[in-house]
């Protein structure tokens, strides 16, 4: 079921940042622009085996994209971006 959620800061590590980028072919400050400050977003939680996931479809650019997201561990509305692909 998915469930609305605000993002404030979207973190994006540097191995994550090349791992999107070059394998995936997205940039990232799409997926910023896309998922930052934006109100009306939604999502589906799940708790994996890694912790917990936000798993959220976009469109940018005219394609679908399923960005994967972590939430912070003590910062409200910050998440870290876990990846991001075409599926």
């Amino acid at each position: 079921m998915a469930v609305p959620f605000w993002i404030s800061s979207l973190l994006v590590s540097q191995r994550t940042y090349e791992k999107i980028s070059n394998r995936h072919g997205l940039r990232v400050n799409d997926l910023r622009e896309a998922l930052e400050c934006r109100p009306g977003l939604r999502g589906t939680r799940e708790q994996t085996e890694r912790g917990p996931r936000l798993y959220v479809h976009l469109q940018i650019e005219r394609e679908r994209v399923l960005a994967v997201l972590v939430p912070h561990e003590y910062e409200v509305d910050v998440y870290y971006l876990a990846s991001a692909y075409r599926p």
